[in-house]
């Protein structure tokens, strides 16, 4: 899982030595409406403190724990770094910072990775909050997952450019295959008509069948990898997919038919295509409901396995 430590990284020791840990959420925190308003929303939130070392989030309200898997403890005294990991965008990172350091607001997309060490896309929005006399208190951020947004805009431009490839290999295949065709029917009006003592044509005969054959394997080829979509993997846990996947799978087996899981609570990390997973799940529910006929019982066990190289 390259370097990324799917722990919550250590308090940096200055922010230790101040005591920060110690009396990490402001004073007004119970009674403050800006902070009522992020304690009650669903959308993951947090608030930091840009006036301590290293800006650290002073208050996140639960969505923001339930989102990322750590707990208040380990997320109270910490930079939002420990969100990044070694494929989060260094450019995207960059922005966020710059704005920050403008105290300006600024909203980015960028892949974050959760306790687990699984990963997410993280739609997020910075703001500054300002005092009424117009000093910078804290800074607000909103995030939310939009990781089944973006694995459907990228089946859908991958798709789409698929589909593009398709038509086109298909068409210079169909022409091909025209040409073969005709070059075929001749190599057999010639096998047809010389003499079976003249062996020196019959050879030349035989190659150029020979030769045609193997061009319309290569346009066989050609179209197989025209249809072949490319991968876009990433590290993912299963049993997240299975979760967020389980209202489909629900709906695709009909009312006569349970289905139940039976998720590893340790499941390892694993990197995969989610919107080929997805894929390769439902056709595999598919299989099972239609052996069922009608009425049963699936069920979804996920296990950590070692497969050889």
């Amino acid at each position: 899982m390259s370097d990324h430590s799917v722990s919550a990284p250590e308090i940096p020791a200055r922010l230790a030595a101040q005591g920060v840990r110690g009396d990490i959420a402001p004073a007004d925190a119970s009674s403050d409406i800006f902070f009522a308003a992020v304690r009650t929303t669903r959308m993951p939130m947090v608030v930091t403190d840009p006036h301590r070392p290293d800006n650290p989030i002073i208050f996140c309200n639960d969505a923001f724990s339930f989102m990322t898997g750590y707990s208040q403890d380990e997320i109270l005294g910490y930079n939002c770094r420990f969100l990044q990991g070694p494929e989060t965008d260094r450019t995207v990172v960059g922005e966020l910072r710059a704005a920050i350091a403008k105290r300006e607001e600024v909203s980015v997309e960028m892949l974050n990775y959760r306790k687990n060490g699984s990963t997410f896309w993280n739609a997020l929005y910075v703001s500054p909050v300002f005092g009424d006399d117009g000093e910078l208190r804290y800074f607000f951020a909103s995030q939310l997952d939009i990781s089944r947004r973006r694995e459907a805009e990228e089946a859908l431009h991958e798709a789409q450019r698929m589909e593009a490839v398709g038509k086109l290999t298909g068409g210079i295949a169909h022409d091909f295959n025209n040409l073969l065709q005709v070059i075929q029917g001749y190599a057999d009006i010639l096998d047809a008509r010389i003499d079976a003592s003249d062996r020196s044509a019959r050879r030349a005969v035989d190659a150029i069948s020979t030769s045609a054959s193997r061009a319309a394997t290569l346009t066989q080829q050609l179209l197989a990898f025209a249809r072949k979509q490319e991968l876009r993997d990433r590290l993912m846990n299963l049993n997240q997919l299975l979760g967020d996947f389980r209202p489909i799978l629900d709906r695709s087996i009909g009312s006569g038919i349970t289905l139940k899981r039976d998720l590893a609570t340790d499941l390892w990390n694993c990197r995969v295509d989610p919107v080929q997973a997805e894929m390769a799940l439902l056709n595999i529910i598919a299989n099972a409901r239609d052996a069922l006929d009608g009425t049963g019982e699936i069920t979804i066990t996920t296990r950590n396995a070692v497969l050889p190289e």
